[in-house]
């Protein structure tokens, strides 16, 4: 079970939020400030802490600064008041993970924390199993059900009725629904309604009366497969995990939408607001594939800032007009002469040489958003790009520090 170290001053939003996460399966621990905060971290170790900005004793950038001195690999969620949006987009330079608004919208803390619990079982290279719930007034069906599904190492969940299944999908994190429509106290087609109503995930319906119009009403409502009984394990099973698979596609869609908007939040603060790096609309636009290199030097070649695109053997492919400007020349290869330039930082030799393996590091990692900083004002913000083994290397030199913030 994953920890969740929630920092709120604000004890009603504090309780709201972490009765969310904890339907969510985490082990949460909350604090009323940054101090409380800090101490927590140190003695739970948390995977993911979410932390508000303005805080009394410490606030929420210096807590996000010692938790990354301490433990780089912690995700951090920032939670930013009104005013406070360049704050956030500062949080996120400095290595937090995403920020929410207030009053924080529940679905995009979820989104928020997805994105965490993905970027932590990447690391981890662990298999990220579904939780199934299952509702069937037949106990045999229902245990039958259970026990093929507990046997795929799956998680999974029973309930005899509609309002058990109800109360177990309101209480529990759920990735995938498998109900009977023919139900006590509250029949499958009105669970499937209620729980596509602003929920994410999917529902499997079985049924042995089901004709044409059923299956077709249920498709219509958001329902993900329609199943006749009697049923057929491995047919059930092969639609749970396609329905797990389906659900598991949007939410890495979400991830990357998520991933594009706080990189292209970042690029607009960094070169002035220049431009806005949209991979999506280039797609649509110009019916350019992925792995097209042109268009994607086309989205950085406006930039008012220096930009590099880089392989990894550190062979630069691209640099933008300005970085031309800056070096005087066009190079071949990110070594520390050309770090040293374009950063405008004096860095001592072994210094650069770890910020060079540590780009070397994340390319080819997709949804890569990393900000290294070079100096007192100075930062270089590494964004992994839709191209195959190439990351986008952006540098903010002292003098534009100064005179964007």
């Amino acid at each position: 079970m994953k920890r969740v170290l929630l920092i709120e001053d604000d004890e009603t939003a504090r309780t709201a939020l972490g009765k969310l996460l904890r339907k969510e399966g985490f082990d949460v621990s909350v604090a009323s400030d940054g101090k409380e905060g800090l101490e927590r971290f140190q003695n739970d170790f948390p995977s993911i802490v979410i932390t508000d900005l303005r805080m009394p004793n410490v606030d929420g950038m210096e807590v996000l600064r010692r938790i990354k001195q301490r433990a780089r690999d912690t995700e951090v969620i920032v939670i930013s008041g009104h005013g406070d949006y360049d704050v956030a987009i500062d949080a996120l330079r400095a290595g937090a993970t995403d920020y929410l608004k207030k009053p924080v919208n529940l679905e995009d803390l979820l989104l928020a924390v997805e994105r965490c619990r993905e970027r932590i079982a990447k690391r981890t290279a662990r298999v990220v199993k579904p939780v199934v719930l299952v509702i069937e007034d037949m106990q045999d069906a229902r245990e039958i059900l259970c026990e093929q599904m507990t046997k795929e190492g799956w998680t999974v969940l029973a309930a005899k009725d509609g309002e058990e299944g109800m109360r177990i999908f309101r209480e529990q994190r759920i990735d995938v629904v498998l109900t009977d429509i023919r139900l006590p106290k509250k029949d499958g087609m009105t669970f499937l309604e209620e729980v596509k109503a602003g929920n994410e995930c999917e529902v499997i319906l079985m049924s042995g009366h089901g004709d044409e119009a059923t299956t077709i009403k249920a498709m219509r409502l958001g329902a993900n497969n329609f199943i006749r009984k009697p049923l057929d394990l491995d047919h059930v099973l092969i639609s749970v995990e396609r329905a797990f698979e389906k659900l598991q596609l949007k939410r890495a869609n979400h991830f990357r939408a998520r991933e594009v908007e706080l990189a292209n939040q970042i690029i607009a603060k960094i070169s002035g607001g220049a431009v806005s790096v949209n991979f999506e609309n280039l797609e649509k636009e110009e019916k350019a594939p992925l792995n097209d290199l042109r268009s994607v030097k086309k989205l950085f070649e406006p930039l008012a800032i220096a930009c590099l695109l880089v392989a990894k053997d550190m062979t630069i492919v691209y640099s933008n007009p300005e970085a031309l400007a800056v070096l005087g020349r066009a190079p071949k290869s990110f070594g520390v002469p050309e770090l040293q330039v374009l950063s405008g930082a004096t860095l001592k030799q072994e210094v650069a040489q770890g910020i060079i393996a540590n780009v070397q590091k994340v390319v080819g990692v997709q949804s890569v958003l990393e900000t290294i900083h070079l100096g007192v004002v100075s930062s270089m913000v590494v964004i992994s790009v839709t191209v195959p083994d190439l990351v986008a290397v952006l540098f903010r030199t002292s003098a534009e520090a100064r005179q964007h913030d």
